[in-house]
């Protein structure tokens, strides 16, 4: 009998041993796969949160201005700011999202009709009008022609629309052009050339020469003319100094290169201000015979003032040439 008693005892807590066990298993069951792994997001929205290494950043839209006057000075069609279909410009903005554009420092103004601030200053008593050393700045003897100029270029998608608004009012310029972007964008090059405008160096990266050794000049010069040369299929004839900066042997170098410098008498500080009516204005009010105007290619408000200035100059009376127009080889030594 009491045997009998030990047994039942035995299985009664043999029971409720298994039962606990059963549920702790259950409950770490439950824990484990049945319960969401992972952080809810704070909202409540179910979703779990994902860190920002697995988040891909997209990349900004190039924008273009929305309207351009037109030769009456009223707005243009929305087509006018549209980028070419097809174009050369077209397929140089798609490399532009597959390399990194290089930063191009704008230069500082040297003394012609304007005044300059930082770089300018050191540079302006180096590189004054009355002791230009062998640096075209214009004409006067031309008479009423002026010298439309654009630096640092070429650029994706800007480069066509600077080229389209050049066309639509007749008017000729002269791009001094940045070799190692020729080298990623040489359509560009070669439709400024097919669009009747006029190229020239603008050295290979933008450096500032002056501060270069000769053997250094010398390379830089080989190189970007290599470039462009081979390019456009012609030779290049013209070379403005980045920044405007120059000394005996930048010139030297040059001439040895076939290259005339150039640089400039007005200079509507476009690199300063987003105000394409201020841009236009300056470049009217400054200009005289022979005159030769400084820009800046890849800017919003000169691609806008391009047109007031077309319009404003000729109400004065000027005609827009290249530089090589204006140019001749007995005032090269001269200037404004």
């Amino acid at each position: 009998m009491r045997k009998s008693q030990k047994k039942k005892r035995y299985r009664g807590l043999t029971k409720r041993c298994l039962s606990v066990i059963g549920q702790t298993v259950l409950v770490f069951l439950f824990i484990s796969f049945v319960m969401p792994i992972g952080t809810i997001s704070p909202e409540g929205s179910g979703q779990r949160e994902i860190s920002l290494k697995d988040q891909v950043p997209g990349e900004p839209a190039q924008e273009l201005p929305a309207k351009l006057p037109e030769k009456d000075g009223s707005a243009a069609g929305a087509e006018a700011a549209e980028p070419e279909k097809n174009s050369g410009a077209s397929e140089a903005g798609e490399k532009a999202n597959e390399k990194e554009q290089p930063v191009v420092e704008t230069e500082t103004p040297v003394p012609g009709n304007n005044t300059g601030d930082s770089d300018s200053a050191v540079e302006g008593k180096e590189n004054s009008p009355q002791d230009n050393g062998g640096v075209f700045r214009g004409n006067p003897q031309q008479g009423k022609k002026v010298a439309l100029t654009f630096d640092d270029g070429p650029y994706p998608i800007w480069t066509a629309e600077y080229l389209k608004v050049l066309q639509e009012y007749q008017a000729q310029a002269t791009f001094f052009l940045v070799g190692q972007r020729v080298e990623w964008y040489p359509e560009l090059a070669q439709k400024i050339i097919s669009f009747g405008c006029e190229v020239g160096s603008h050295s290979y990266q933008h450096g500032r020469l002056k501060e270069f050794a000769e053997e250094e000049l010398v390379q830089d010069f080989q190189k970007t003319a290599d470039v462009i040369n081979e390019i456009i299929g012609q030779e290049l004839e013209l070379f403005r100094p980045p920044y405007g900066g120059y000394n005996p042997s930048v010139v030297e170098v040059a001439q040895s290169f076939g290259q005339t410098p150039v640089n400039w008498n007005v200079d509507p500080r476009d690199w300063d201000t987003t105000d394409a009516q201020k841009v236009a204005n300056r470049v009217i009010s400054q200009v005289t015979d022979g005159a030769v105007v400084v820009m800046h290619e890849g800017r919003e408000s000169t691609l806008k003032a391009i047109p007031h200035i077309i319009n404003g100059l000729r109400a004065r009376g000027f005609e827009l040439v290249t530089v090589s127009e204006l140019m001749d080889e007995t005032l090269i030594d001269q200037s404004i």
